[in-house]
């Protein structure tokens, strides 16, 4: 197993490897049309779930644990590994710890447990086998052993995280029987006791599993990759539409650090500890497998855990499902750019591909670019904070990418490389400063206030004054005329310069940390969350407490959480009779009903519910906003955009993470005769000059503008109308009258009393009305509906069947805050 090997994949390699990934997708995704179209319902996919995590892994850990010879193993790749997640464990863990949320701990736990258990065997496996069966055999035998440094070293970790949060909610009990209760569960986990028993049976057996149950292990072990693909498709069923927009913060960055970070952590100390001995080209390849393994997506069986812990079971499912598509083209490109060999004439073909790249990238954000400043100017946003520096940060991406197309410029001008040089340097590092800034003025828009008015004078200084300073060390240093012998583009040629590389890396990490820092911020201390507790006093004085159960109301901020320990303190006491049992919070859906990032949604089993805005009267009105009609951007949706700022800042700051990435490949003088490295410089080259599409996919679709009269338009000319157009009455199925009939007869006035009320949404009262989830949260608990899809469909039919309607006749029924009234 030491692989002695030095030849790349193959073409036939890579030719088995995308119909090993079609198998698996398809699989998934026949795992969700099951559940999405109820063949499968959601205790029937908690059973198959039970077997996944209780029978067929344990069975398949067990017998590949004995079966492994641990006398024929590098050791030195290993440790590489174990290195490179133990550091991406740490981090996530004191992340999750420092934010300090409710259940921080069992957060703690099962975030880093996502950061660094793979789907070594369903995804992986397969994906490699295809990739490495014919030339590097001897790799495909340490995925049985790179699966137990997470299953057997990081995940008790985890799971101790996870013991300790479930019981310590037990007031009663003392520490040392929390702690008994954590040694326990940890050493009865299914998968933890099985691995060590197999590790143990591996010395007494010799490595032979016994005929007699070795067929019976086979069987079970077999069926764990189709299980756990299938799980994974029914766990997709639903959960993307709970954390769209706001929610998909958490499980994005802890994607990125699956898929980025751990695979470049994994090949540089894989290149640090030199696995390959003397031979540097099997330690590129050592390097190679690594970096690829790093890249399969988190295993399923982590929603299991947040499933049985009770713990971020959403955020958890959707990163599931986020992750592993998004691997997909990752796992592809890089197994593509793996098996390249590298030439004289590669060397050549790739400088050309840099410079089309460069070209390309640079035509295609210029005019997204432009749309996005257009969007900017006619909706009035610009006028707006942080939309002011949004803008300055597109037009600066405008900038820079039109100063680039002019390095293909022939002037005989003698100053002609020194301005240009100087010019695109300014523009680039306007672009990290912008939009450090960015994520700076809308941490303090959204936590400070007015307070934002005594930064501007800094942060105008820091997004101007560090990109001139920068540029005036770099023409210190930098030589500006290229050799005729350099076949790379200029551009490339004098960015690579060592003094310039360094200024970047010192730029990159300063714009990284401030990102940061102001999203951590934001995170625990936005005035505007979402959170139910943030308005508590608002609504009710007497409203103090949250079911343990609701995991959306166990994510409330820090803000919240004191004034729930205020209100607790005064007026329930002791006893928590009177206090709310079952709150909900909503979903940022841009809609004239829906709630935005200031309104939250309080439900109780006997109390009216209502919207409250916690800052519908600010304390100060900017004058500029003032005269734009504060009324008009507050129904028009999230006034300061936090999904899209969010959005873009996340990808632009994965985009800062490549480029420092490539920096230090630089500057360390690695070797760059490798298929990776041109994948990692390609994907730099379009992170870094398309900038603009970026943004326009962020803000180019804005919804006054753009979204609401194509809707209105489309609606017009195939259904005659601009609202929702419902099948007439009498083409109706008999399933949907006969449903309509029995709940007008036996549920309408119940759910009447039940939900309907007046409702104020930013100065304005709807009357008689109820919300959408609302609606599904009652089905659900009464009985009617299975789960929630079910509940969907059946508020669908009581709009088809004419029982309610929108209140603007804009939407069909779904499971979001959107009004709805009995007609």
């Amino acid at each position: 197993m030491e692989g002695n090997s030095t030849t790349s994949g193959g073409p036939t390699d890579i030719n088995n490897l995308f119909p090993a990934l079609v198998e698996c997708f398809a699989i998934i995704l026949l795992g969700y049309v099951s559940g999405r179209f109820g063949f499968i319902s959601t205790a029937q996919g908690k059973g198959i779930g039970n077997f996944v995590s209780h029978f067929a892994l344990p069975a398949l850990l067990f017998k590949s644990m004995v079966e492994l010879d641990f006398l024929k193993v590098n050791w030195k790749f290993l440790a590489a590994i174990l290195i490179a997640k133990g550091i991406v464990f740490i981090i996530v863990v004191v992340l999750t710890l420092i934010l300090g949320k409710p259940q921080k701990y069992g957060r703690a736990g099962i975030f880093a447990i996502f950061c660094t258990q793979s789907n070594d065997f369903a995804l992986g496996f397969p994906l490699l086998k295809a990739l490495y069966r014919d030339s590097m055999p001897d790799f495909l035998s340490y995925i049985y052993l790179l699966a137990p440094i997470s299953v057997v070293l990081l995940n008790p970790i985890g799971f101790i995280f996870l013991e300790f949060n479930k019981h310590s909610d037990h007031l009663n009990l003392k520490k040392g029987h929390v702690a008994i209760a954590t040694i326990k569960g940890v050493i009865l986990n299914p998968i933890v006791f099985m691995t060590f028993i197999g590790i143990i049976a591996n010395f007494i057996l010799r490595q032979k599993v016994p005929v007699i149950i070795n067929g019976f292990l086979d069987v079970l072990s077999s069926s764990f990759f189709a299980s756990a693909l299938f799980f994974l498709g029914l766990k997709m069923v639903g959960n993307m539409k709970k954390k769209m927009g706001y929610g998909l913060i958490v499980p994005l960055l802890l994607i990125f650090t699956k898929i980025l970070f751990v695979p470049l952590l994994a090949r540089e100390f894989i290149q640090i500890l030199d696995v390959g001995g003397s031979n540097n080209t099997l330690t590129n390849e050592w390097s190679m497998f690594g970096f690829l393994y790093g890249t399969i997506p988190t295993a399923p069986t982590v929603i299991i855990f947040a499933s049985r812990f009770g713990v971020a079971e959403d955020l958890i499912a959707t990163g599931v499902v986020l992750g592993t598509f998004l691997s997909a083209p990752v796992l592809y490109t890089s197994a593509r750019m793996i098996a390249i060999k590298y030439t004289p004439a590669l060397r050549l073909h790739y400088h050309s591909i840099i410079g089309k790249t460069i070209y390309d990238a640079c035509g295609v954000s210029i005019p997204f670019g432009l749309w996005v400043i257009a969007m900017l100017l006619l909706g009035r946003r610009w006028r707006l904070l942080p939309q002011k520096y949004t803008l300055h940060l597109v037009v600066s991406q405008v900038i820079f990418s039109s100063l680039t197309l002019l390095t293909d410029i022939d002037c005989t001008f003698k100053y002609w490389h020194l301005v240009l040089f100087a010019s695109i340097s300014v523009t680039g590092l306007l672009c990290r400063c912008w939009t450090a800034m960015l994520a700076f003025s809308l941490c303090l828009v959204r936590c400070k206030g007015g307070s934002i008015k005594t930064w501007q004078p800094w942060i105008y200084f820091f997004s101007f004054g560090l990109p001139v300073v920068f540029t005036g060390m770099k023409l210190c240093f930098v030589v500006l005329k290229q050799p005729a012998h350099d076949t790379q583009p200029y551009l490339a040629y004098v960015q690579n310069q060592r003094a310039v590389l360094v200024l970047e890396v010192i730029a990159l990490a300063l714009c990284i940390i401030i990102i940061i820092w102001s999203l951590i911020r934001l995170q625990r201390c936005d005035k505007f969350c979402k959170c139910p507790k943030s308005v508590r006093r608002l609504s009710s004085p007497h409203l103090t407490g949250l079911s343990n159960t609701d995991e959306e109301c166990k994510a409330r901020c820090n803000r919240c959480q004191e004034i729930e320990k205020e209100i607790t303190q005064n007026d329930c006491g002791s006893s928590n009779d009177n206090c709310c049992t079952n709150v909900k919070t909503s979903n940022t859906v841009l809609d004239i009903e829906s709630l935005d990032e200031s309104t939250c949604l309080l439900s109780s089993g006997k109390r009216n519910t209502r919207y409250v805005d916690s800052d519908s009267v600010p304390s100060e009105l900017n004058e500029l906003e003032t005269a734009l009609s504060l009324q008009e951007y507050y129904e028009d949706g999230d006034k300061h955009q936090l999904v899209q700022h969010v959005i873009l800042i996340l990808i632009l700051a994965f985009s800062f993470c490549v480029g420092l990435f490539m920096c230090v490949w630089y500057l360390t003088n690695e070797s760059r005769k490798s298929g990776l490295f041109i994948a990692m410089r390609v994907l730099d080259m379009i992170l870094l000059f398309g900038q603009g599409f970026i943004t326009f996919a962020c803000f180019g679709m804005d919804k006054q503008l753009i979204i609401v009269p194509f809707v209105k338009r489309f609606r017009k000319l195939f259904y005659g109308a601009e609202a929702v157009t419902l099948t007439p009455p009498d083409e109706l199925s008999p399933e949907v009258v006969h449903l309509c009939e029995q709940f007008s007869k036996h549920h309408r006035q119940k759910c009447k009393r039940a939900l309907v009320e007046n409702k104020t949404y930013h100065f304005r009262t709807y009357h008689n009305v109820f919300c959408g989830d609302q609606l599904v949260s009652w089905l659900v608990d009464l009985g009617l509906a299975e789960d929630r899809v079910a509940a969907t469909n059946y508020g669908n039919s009581l709009l088809q069947g004419r029982l309610i309607e929108h209140v603007t006749k804009e939407h069909f029924f779904y499971d979001l805050p959107y009004f709805y009234h009995f007609c």
